[in-house]
């Protein structure tokens, strides 16, 4: 009888180190939906910089096609021809910002679950179950002797 009680608290910890393992391990469920959730913050940043990539392509040729663009963008940023006339406005905010040329991502590293902790627990659950097995075949043996 107490080789059954020790087996059944050893399947109880066992199978609670499973289950928390499956949910809370290092390749459990939980990690699994952060690894999505990365994966698809990673898609919408590849997604905005391949239209930023696509718009600053546009911009180059037409930079490098069109010579009266290259003028625009110089005045833009400041730069004027030797005879142009330039009337300067003080305490005006400039109106052309330099592009964006995208968003680097900086992913910290996913937090890894330390399984002695499991363990721990799925230790302290089976010996939980084997004292209140004891527990209840004392008085089941204490009640039977009466």
């Amino acid at each position: 009888m107490k080789r059954s009680v020790f087996l059944a608290a050893f399947y109880v910890s066992f199978l609670t180190f499973s289950l928390l393992t499956l949910f809370f391990g290092e390749t459990g469920v939980t990690a699994l939906d952060k690894i999505r959730n990365r994966n698809q913050s990673l898609s919408v940043n590849m997604a905005e910089l391949s239209l930023k990539q696509t718009v600053l392509t546009a911009e180059l040729d037409a930079l490098r096609s069109n010579p009266e663009s290259i003028v625009i963008e110089a005045r833009a940023l400041g730069l004027y021809r030797v005879g142009d006339k330039v009337v300067r406005f003080r305490n005006l905010y400039p109106t052309h910002t330099l592009p964006d040329a995208g968003q680097v991502l900086h992913l910290v590293p996913l937090q890894r679950v330390d399984e002695s902790l499991l363990r721990v627990f799925a230790i302290a659950t089976g010996m939980v179950i084997l004292l209140l097995s004891l527990i209840l075949w004392k008085v089941r043996d204490a009640a039977q002797t009466q």
